[in-house]
C-alpha cells in the first residue's frame, strides 16, 4: 500500500468513503425504525418492514439464475447485485405505502442520531478523526483547484441522519449536503459531502410526505449506483482540476461495484468480521480476486484493492507514502 500511494504525494486524491459498517462499526439502517416511530401512526412497524424485505430477497434468490456458488466472474456479479433494485425499491415502496416516515421532522431525525452517539449504540470507526487529519494536511500543501476531497456516498436512507451522527461524534471537518447529486464545486478545503437518500419533506410544517424518492431525483439502492456516480463525479470535475484519484472505502457487497470501479478500494474489515463483511470477502475468493493487508510487503502499484481493519491504519500508510 505505502509503495501504491508513493506515486501520490503530489496528486489530488477523492477519498470517497461508505457510511454503514465503514465509518461507523455496524450497520446503522435499523435506527430508521426509531426515526418512524418518534412520529408514526402506521399500524406497520419496523419489523414488519424487516420481515418484508427479508423474504423479498429470500424470494429473489431462490429465483435468480446463476446461483452463487455457479457465478465465477465480475460480469456475473455484478448483474446479480444490479438484479438487486427490485428488492430494495419493494422496500422502499412499501415504507411509503403504509406511511412508516409520514410527518418525522428534521429535528426528529437530529434527536436519533445525537441518542444513538452518545448512547454508543453507534460507534465511529477508530482512525477516523487521524485519516481526516492526514487528508487535512495534505490539502494544505495543494493548489486549488487541485485539492483532495471527502465524500461519503451511501445507501443508507437519510443524508440527514449521517451528517447529525457525525457533527454529535465532533467530526473535525465541515459537513455539507450538496443540493446536486454530482455537485463539486464550491469550496474543498476541510469539507466531507454527503451524497445518498433522503425523507422527503422533513423540513415542512407538517413533517414529511413519508416518500423515500429523494427531491434531487437521485437514490442510492445498489451497488451499481455508487460505481456509476463515481464515473459521473470523474466525467464532473471542476473547472480545470485535474482527474483525482479515486480512493473508496468499503466493507460489504453494496460497496462491490465501487471498491473495483476506484483506482483503489480499500475494504474496511472488523475482527472478527460481520457478516456482510464476510460476505464480501468469500465473493472475492470465489472469483479469485487478490485482495492483500495494507501493510502486506511487496504491495505495488497495479494493486486495487487492499483491506484494513481501521482507519488508523490508512492514515498511517498515507503517512508514510
Amino acid at each position: 500500500m505505502v509503495n501504491a500511494l508513493h506515486r501520490l504525494r503530489t496528486r489530488n486524491i477523492h477519498f470517497i468513503f461508505d457510511w454503514d459498517g465503514t465509518i461507523t462499526t455496524q450497520d446503522t439502517i435499523g435506527f430508521m425504525g426509531k426515526i418512524a416511530e418518534t412520529k408514526s401512526t402506521s399500524e406497520s412497524t419496523w419489523a414488519d418492514l424487516e420481515e418484508h424485505y427479508l423474504a423479498t430477497h429470500r424470494n429473489h434468490d431462490e429465483s435468480y439464475e446463476p446461483k452463487k456458488a455457479e457465478r465465477s466472474t465480475i460480469a456475473e456479479e455484478r448483474e446479480w447485485l444490479r438484479s438487486l433494485r427490485s428488492v430494495e425499491e419493494s422496500s422502499t415502496r412499501k415504507a411509503e405505502e403504509v406511511g412508516l416516515f409520514k410527518g418525522v421532522t428534521a429535528a426528529d431525525v437530529r434527536n436519533i442520531a445525537y441518542q444513538v452517539i452518545t448512547e454508543s449504540e453507534v460507534a465511529i470507526r477508530n482512525g477516523w478523526g487521524e485519516l481526516l487529519a492526514e487528508i487535512d494536511i495534505r490539502q494544505k500543501s495543494q493548489t486549488p483547484p487541485n485539492l483532495d476531497m471527502v465524500s461519503i456516498v451511501s445507501a443508507n436512507w437519510s443524508q440527514l441522519f449521517i451528517m447529525e451522527c457525525l457533527k454529535t461524534s465532533k467530526c473535525p471537518m465541515h459537513l455539507s449536503i450538496p443540493e446536486e447529486p454530482g455537485e463539486l464545486r464550491g469550496n474543498q478545503a476541510h469539507t466531507i459531502r454527503i451524497y445518498g437518500n433522503e425523507i422527503q419533506g422533513l423540513h415542512s410544517k407538517a413533517g414529511s410526505s413519508g416518500l423515500l424518492c429523494h427531491s434531487n431525483g437521485r437514490d442510492f439502492r445498489t451497488s451499481d449506483d455508487k460505481s456509476k456516480w463515481i464515473q459521473e463525479c470523474n466525467e464532473a470535475k471542476a473547472g480545470d482540476a485535474e482527474k483525482p484519484f479515486v480512493i473508496y472505502f468499503g466493507d460489504s457487497m453494496g460497496d462491490f461495484d465501487a471498491l473495483l470501479t476506484a483506482d483503489l478500494g480499500v475494504c474496511i474489515r472488523n475482527e472478527p468480521p460481520s457478516r456482510s463483511q464476510q460476505q464480501l470477502l468469500e465473493t472475492f475468493e470465489r472469483l479469485d480476486i487478490h485482495v492483500p493487508h495494507i501493510f502486506d510487503k511487496g504491495i505495488i502499484a497495479a494493486e486495487s484493492i487492499v483491506w484494513a481493519f481501521n482507519f488508523e491504519e490508512v492514515a498511517e500508510a498515507i503517512k508514510k507514502s
